[in-house]
């Protein structure tokens, strides 16, 4: 809870919500100040003033908020009406803000009362006067369309507004604020500079100011009555501060950062389009638009290769800042040349599921000459009937022939392997084994199961990634055969 103050040392403790009516079908709740010393416990407010559950299922609502003495509440009730006095009379107004929301929680009017004969001395800290706020402006929000007390003020479109028949367009910074309110003749009417977090500086006049409220993150700035605060839709951003003046629903997913900082405290290079998340900025970026690419949750891939290894960097745009993991895919030089990018990605994926950082690499790509010494090695380990179950009828094939060259008085490892590759060259090296294939257009690779952790998970996790065409696990073969398709 943010223990805030009144400017007059008065402490504000909370914001009570009670039912108070209803208009046409939708409830209507009105929120008032209770200060500390005045706060009455649920079972000493009046029996018509307690707060009640209402037929939509809406609860008593508590917000800790202050800013120059006035009372602002993000409602997201169903078309909840908001009613923010000042409570006390401040330095800048005698005034009262209301705001209707709809059930999503978008702004809907703003109804802005003010009296226009308020002195500051000697009144300030005393209760406003409600009858004395006798002037009032009335904005609606219909889409695009603004209306200020029933009559169209502005029509907001990509990069700028139509107002009184005109164009007027802005031109912008990369995190998408509005600098300059340039006319269509090209004549500037607004310019201003912002600190990072939003604080203007070096603005043309104030009268200039009021022209468009339209600015930092082209979010509008309610100004009126001394509140000078920008709305983000979810929360509204106090730019004096650098922080929102509500808690992020979200804070529970980050324990480090405050729940009412912006941006994660880094607004030079992420922006917050809606005050609910956070992302960084882009490359292409295009200012004020959602881009794909750098969105949260947004995963990027990067791959680089050493002589011995493959590794597999996989960066998540998070809600508070950017996670990266690595995977490393080891082996021979010779064996991971032929691992193509997109294969050591599929990789990394199930490793990444599996809880893996690391596997070896046995073998990849043969030549016939090579699968017949593997296949000869195999059946020495194995035994002719666990090599028969494992390869089709051409594989069994060759096979036969070891067997029948092991069987010649004097025959030795190269006479079988060489008659074996004979058998391979003959039959089509591919039609054997896949592992003899045009790499460009599939890739086989041979995992070690003593390199990873758990090996039927791992496998698990393989046999259910869709970039992997399919998978002969392990003991049914004495490495991890996995096909990828190019």
């Amino acid at each position: 809870m943010i223990n805030e103050k009144w400017k007059n040392g008065k402490e504000l403790t909370r914001l009570n919500a009670r039912h108070c009516g209803e208009e046409g079908n939708n409830p209507v709740r009105d929120f008032s100040l209770v200060d500390k010393e005045s706060a009455p416990t649920l079972s000493r407010m009046p029996s018509g003033m307690r707060p009640a559950f209402d037929k939509k299922g809406c609860i008593p609502m508590e917000c800790p908020v202050l800013w120059a003495n006035m009372i602002f509440y993000q409602a997201i009730l169903a078309n909840a009406k908001c009613c923010f006095p000042t409570g006390k009379k401040n330095p800048v107004a005698e005034a009262r803000n209301e705001y209707t929301y709809s059930a999503s929680g978008q702004k809907l009017r703003v109804v802005q009362k003010w009296n226009p004969n308020y002195s500051t001395a000697p009144v300030i800290g005393s209760a406003v006067n409600l009858s004395s706020l006798t002037m009032s402006l009335t904005t609606d929000y219909a889409g695009s369309m603004i209306y200020e007390n029933n009559a169209l003020k502005r029509v907001l479109i990509d990069g700028g507004f139509l107002e009184g028949g005109s164009y007027h367009y802005y031109l912008t910074d990369h995190q998408g604020n509005n600098r300059v309110a340039m006319r269509a003749d090209n004549t500037m009417e607004q310019r201003i500079h912002y600190y990072p977090f939003g604080m203007a500086f070096a603005e043309t006049p104030a009268a200039e100011q009021k022209l468009q409220a339209y600015k930092y993150n082209d979010k509008e700035l309610d100004m009126m009555n001394g509140l000078n605060l920008y709305d983000y839709g979810a929360r509204y951003f106090d730019p004096a501060f650098g922080r929102f003046i509500t808690m992020d629903p979200l804070c529970e997913k980050y324990y480090s950062v405050s729940p009412y900082a912006y941006c994660s405290n880094n607004p030079v290079n992420r922006v917050d389009p809606d005050g609910r998340r956070d992302r960084r900025l882009g490359p292409d970026e295009i200012p004020g638009v959602e881009h794909s690419g750098n969105e949260v949750g947004t995963k990027t891939t990067s791959v680089s290769r050493s002589n011995d290894n493959i590794t597999v960097t996989k960066t998540s745009n998070e809600n508070y800042g950017d996670q990266s993991k690595s995977y490393t895919i080891k082996g021979s030089q010779s064996n991971l040349s032929t691992v193509s990018d997109k294969s050591a990605e599929v990789i990394s994926n199930s490793m990444e599921s599996s809880g893996e950082k690391s596997a070896k690499v046995t073998s990849t790509t043969r030549t016939f000459g090579k699968q017949a010494e593997i296949m000869y090695d195999n059946i020495k380990q194995t035994g002719v009937a666990a090599q028969n179950k494992l390869y089709g009828t051409n594989g069994q094939e060759v096979i036969k022939t070891y067997t029948t060259e092991s069987s010649v008085p004097g025959s030795t490892k190269t006479s079988v392997v060489s008659s074996m590759a004979n058998k391979i060259d003959a039959i089509g090296p591919q039609s054997v084994s896949l592992h003899c294939g045009d790499p460009t257009k599939i890739n086989v690779i041979d995992i070690a199961p003593s390199s990873v952790s758990n090996v039927g998970v791992f496998q698990n996790n393989l046999k259910n990634n869709p970039g992997v065409q399919r998978v002969i696990p392990y003991p049914k073969d004495p490495a991890i055969h996995i096909e990828i398709k190019q």
